[in-house]
């Protein structure tokens, strides 16, 4: 995030604006500012994701040409299935 702090002039704005960041330096900057169970609840979504990206993947290789590809979907799924369970269940 830019530091607002620094900006004393028309000019020192508009270089405090030319630092652009990424949505996922964004997305780090904002989750600066969430406490644990913030933290948590987040990882617990993103593991989510994670597991039904993976699961949409398997299928598709399911329908296939290539439906051995399949496998290591699956087993990523087991992966951030196990993590996600992990992340659940501490207090």
């Amino acid at each position: 995030m830019n530091n607002f702090e620094t900006v004393n002039t028309p000019a020192d704005l508009v270089k405090a604006n030319e630092t652009v960041l990424s949505p996922g330096e964004k997305a780090v900057e904002a989750l600066k500012e969430c406490d644990y169970s913030e933290s948590k609840v987040i990882i617990s979504w993103l593991l989510e994701n994670c597991i039904t990206f993976h699961k949409e993947e398997a299928v598709k290789c399911l329908n296939s040409d290539t439906p051995a590809d399949a496998i290591q979907w699956v087993e990523d799924v087991k992966g951030f299935s196990v993590a996600k369970d992990i992340i659940d269940n501490i207090s």
